[in-house]
């Protein structure tokens, strides 16, 4: 089992519970603002420093330096629609939802940047050696895919 295998299963739990608190407290676009004080706070906690986006909205935080660098980067807003599940993590707010799956995204893309700054150039090392596959393997995406995923534009979290 690999750094990332052994991480994964320990932050399994806590990945989970997140992101149903996201699916239980929705905000709409351009008033996340307890959402994005929870990334904050999750960021902070794993020694890193978060920067919130003008408008109080929104965070972006760097993992790591130097190049090349990986964008990654998960909306955080949530949808005007009633939530009909009737799960524990349901929708609290009447009229609001995660029906889109930025709970999920938020959550797994905070999960890769928290693995990242906790395994430093281990990390690096890994996430290069899957791009590198790409570009080689046709059978999972071939050399344009690969050249992409180097360059992804916009993120929250960046690793170099």
């Amino acid at each position: 089992m690999s750094w990332l295998d052994d991480w994964v299963d320990a932050a399994h739990p806590s990945l989970v519970a997140l992101r149903r608190q996201l699916h239980a407290h929705p905000e709409p676009g351009r008033a996340e603002h307890a959402t994005t004080a929870l990334l904050v706070h999750r960021l902070t906690a794993a020694g890193l420093s978060p920067k919130v986006l003008d408008g109080g909205t929104g965070v972006v935080c760097d993992v790591g330096t130097g190049s090349p660098v990986v964008g990654l980067r998960a909306d955080i807003d949530a949808l005007p629609l009633e939530d009909l599940k009737d799960v524990p993590w349901r929708s609290q707010r009447p009229g609001l939802c995660h029906a889109c799956g930025h709970d999920v995204h938020t959550s797994v893309v905070l999960g890769a940047g928290l693995a990242l700054a906790r395994h430093g150039e281990r990390g690096r090392e890994r996430l290069e050696r899957e791009r590198r596959q790409m570009q080689r393997d046709p059978d999972h995406g071939g050399k344009d895919n690969g050249r992409e995923l180097g360059r992804c534009g916009s993120s929250t979290l960046r690793r170099g």
